[in-house]
């Protein structure tokens, strides 16, 4: 492994003068021709793709990418109240088969690869993305269900906003974002302080009765800061350098059937980001590095626990990208991991070692486009198989176009999977598997209404599933490769807006079903071959409504999920439950002074439901915020 990051460097070296090399002048392009290297959401377009709506991150700048993924269609938001984990599963996937990146390097811990998604506030970044679909040959292990896009763009102008927000259960938070903008750099920082008391009341079902009763030992606090400074080189050559500084500390609460709980968990991250971007005529490279720190304490005085679990990371990637004649383009990307991880769960502190190489072919023309790309990974010096992908955009006039996609996927054994003393097992398999899917997506003009439709299909599936199973010989629980799952669905999204003068109207519905189940199982499970996953449900609808008139708006979300089963067998399960909230706002402006009132009322009609088995949430509670923004200072 060393001999590969020796030469990974040595071809660097290689190859970035070379792309330095055009000349310093600006010359037009055709259309179809890509200037710049292709920012990481779109180096493998996916069919689906979801954004915050730019109303509802006014509404709740305090809103974590939890609180907006459980309004997506095609994911299932797995929470155990505001105080405890928040995981995702993207068209069946896992929690640990989703990617999140951050400006295209991975942020998933290699001790567990179980994103949080309460751990990622929303008002740090400036663009967010959920694509959904396979993405394993650019972003690497665990991108088989989707991948997150977290990023920040460069700014056009200095201003300044700030906001207070209060919520119901002693729910508070501020937050602070100034960005300076000169001719040839920039500066920004944006910065988030919460904590909450989370004391909401439930009935707790657990319990003959259903007394009502009030979570307890659910306090929460987190402070975030993000910084950036950026500088215009030249022309074509541009450096940006990020500091990411975050820390959550909560207390765990007990569930419906523990009478209560002293656990404490705290959370902390130091991440720096460094890159290079050069943009010429045909060729353009970016070059990035990132230093991850974080730290994982749990500690509970109940049962004389204090553990703490840390890792470290060191990531590169080098994307280079070669226009040619006939509207072609070559692209090479080039990723390297290093991860150091300690646990009182391992024996000793251990390493992983990660280099991928992904050459890749495009075509463009008029009415379609095709793109092939293919991984070779490398981990501790042995081959991960080969992950190819191909992707086809077919144009149908100006109002239909086709995507059609197919790719291999997979995901390394996590170290917890490989070394947790006891039961880590080191000859585990890497999850492999292949997807594809097929997507319709039209749009339309009748009469002052705008439409646009997007409806797909897709089917994957995954051998080598990792599952955690008791151990009758050694006495404790071991992971093992023994299981195969199949998911197969269709998502569907329309999206209508109107415009009558100074009143504009917009709507989004979005509806998913999905069909995640067992098809090759263990010695002993034969009851749970071809039963659906737990927590997966198959129907899922989304919808949301915005009015706008002037500088005031009113918006409305809905959300049902399906029934959800709790057990592998399929015999015991949660029922479906829907929920509701509306959002509020008016804007009051004079000169560059922006101040906005935003009011909500979440969980509109006090649903009693349960994400995760036991785990009460909120019902009916409210938030009132108050934002400042000066533009152009």
């Amino acid at each position: 492994m060393k001999k590969r990051s020796g030469f990974f460097i040595y071809a660097l070296s290689c190859v970035l003068p070379v792309a330095a090399q055009q000349r310093d002048t600006t010359v037009q392009l055709a259309p179809v021709q890509v200037e710049a290297v292709l920012p990481p959401v779109q180096r493998q377009p996916a069919l689906f793709t979801y954004t915050p709506d730019s109303l509802l991150l006014r509404a709740l700048p305090a809103a974590s990418v939890a609180d907006w993924l459980q309004w997506q269609g095609a994911v299932s938001l797995r929470s155990y109240g505001p105080a405890g984990l928040a995981t995702v599963s993207v068209r069946g996937s896992s929690s640990q088969q989703n990617a999140v990146l951050w400006d295209g390097l991975s942020l998933l811990s290699p001790l567990n690869s179980t994103p949080d998604f309460n751990l990622l506030p929303l008002w740090l970044f400036s663009d967010v993305q959920l694509q959904t679909g396979s993405a394993s040959t650019d972003f690497g292990s665990g991108a088989i269900g989707g991948a997150l896009h977290l990023g920040q763009s460069v700014p056009q102008h200095s201003n300044l906003s700030a906001f207070v927000e209060g919520r119901s259960f002693s729910d508070r938070s501020a937050g602070l974002a100034y960005t300076h903008r000169a001719k040839k750099w920039w500066y920004s920082v944006r910065g988030l302080y919460r904590q909450a008391q989370n004391d909401f009341p439930f009935l707790n079902t657990a319990k003959f009765g259903a007394p009502e009763e009030r979570l307890s030992h659910a306090a929460t606090r987190m402070g975030a800061l993000l910084q950036e400074v950026g500088w215009q080189v030249a022309p074509r050559h541009r450096l940006k350098l990020r500091w990411w500084y975050q820390a959550y500390d909560r207390q765990l609460p007990p569930s419906m059937t523990e009478a209560l709980s002293t656990a404490a968990q705290a959370d902390s991250a130091n991440r720096l980001f460094l890159s290079w971007d050069f943009q010429g005529n045909k060729r353009s490279f970016s070059l990035k590095a990132a230093y991850l720190n974080e730290l994982n304490h749990y500690a509970d005085v109940r049962t004389n626990l204090d553990e703490r679990h840390r890792f470290e990371a060191l990531l590169q990637e080098f994307n280079l990208q070669q226009t040619f004649a006939g509207n072609q383009q070559g692209a090479l990307l080039v990723q390297q991991a290093f991860y150091r991880a300690t646990s009182p769960n391992y024996d000793l502190g251990v390493q992983q070692q990660r280099l991928a190489v992904v050459p890749g072919w495009r075509i463009n023309r008029k009415q379609f486009s095709t793109q092939a790309r293919l991984r070779a990974e490398w981990v501790d010096g042995q081959l991960v198989p080969l992950t190819p992908s191909l992707q086809h955009e077919q144009r149908l006039g100006k109002d239909y176009e086709i995507h059609a996609a197919v790719a291999r996927n997979y995901r390394l054994p996590t170290l917890n999977d490989l070394y947790w003393r006891p039961g880590g097992n080191v000859d585990l398999k890497p999850e492999l598997g292949w997807s594809s899917e097929l997507a319709l997506h039209k749009k339309a003009q009748y009469k002052g209404h705008a439409f646009a439709l997007r409806s797909g299909v897709f089917f994957t599936e995954v051998d080598n599933w990792i599952i955690w199973l008791p151990n009758p010989q050694l006495g404790f629980w071991s992971p093992r490769n023994v299981r195969s799952v199949r998911s197969w669905g269709f998502e569907q999204q329309l999206n209508w807006s109107k415009s009558l003068g100074k009143l504009q109207l917009r709507a989004t519905a979005d509806y998913a079903y999905v069909h995640t189940t067992n098809q090759q199982v263990g010695a002993g499970e034969a009851d749970i071959r071809g039963k659906q996953l737990i927590y997966v449900p198959r129907h899922q609808v989304r919808g949301r409504a915005f009015l706008q008139y002037e500088q005031h708006f009113v918006g409305w979300q809905f959300g049902y999920n399906g029934l959800r089963y709790t057990s592998t067998d399929n015999n015991s399960f949660l029922p479906g439950y829907e929920q509701s909230s509306l959002l509020f706002g008016s804007d009051i402006r004079f000169k560059k002074h922006l101040l906005r009132l935003n009011a909500g009322i979440h969980n509109l009609f006090n649903t009693q439901f349960q994400a995760v088995a036991w785990r009460p949430m909120p019902g009916r509670h409210f938030h009132l915020n108050l934002t400042y923004h000066l533009n152009k200072i």
